[in-house]
């Protein structure tokens, strides 16, 4: 408490008003964190749609998207997975993988996309830790 009264006295009436208006970082980093999760999430989805739309062009509409043949499942460190029912669509993505890169790369320069990977239906790989 007398430190406290002392630093009052040497504070200005405008920097104890700021100092009242200040909130703990406890207080603030929650709500950073949450809004940061949801624009990560929101580019995430931006980007699987894009490289969907450009396996459509390549591949066929009936073929990509929700509930088809390839399907974009997530993207982390990275890394675009896709959802597929083969290993010959696995081949197909392939070799169709550096072109998708270079045109999302050109689309989204600031997110760093190293690779795209296949995960075949039924398989037990699931998550890269």
């Amino acid at each position: 408490m007398c430190e406290e009264s002392q630093l009052s006295k040497l504070l200005s009436p405008g920097e104890k008003s700021k100092i009242l208006r200040m909130k703990k970082l406890s207080e603030i980093l929650p709500k950073v964190m949450a809004k940061r999760d949801l624009d990560e999430n929101a580019l995430s989805s931006e980007i699987l749609r894009t490289a969907e739309k450009h396996l459509e062009d390549v591949f066929g509409e009936k073929n990509v998207g929700q509930g088809r043949a390839i399907h974009g499942k997530k993207i982390q460190h990275g890394l675009i997975f896709f959802q597929i029912p083969s290993s010959a669509w696995n081949h197909r993505l392939y070799l169709e993988k550096m072109e998708l890169l270079d045109s999302l790369r050109m689309k989204f320069p600031k997110v760093v996309l190293k690779d795209i990977r296949g995960i075949v239906c039924g398989s037990e790989e699931t998550e890269i830790i």
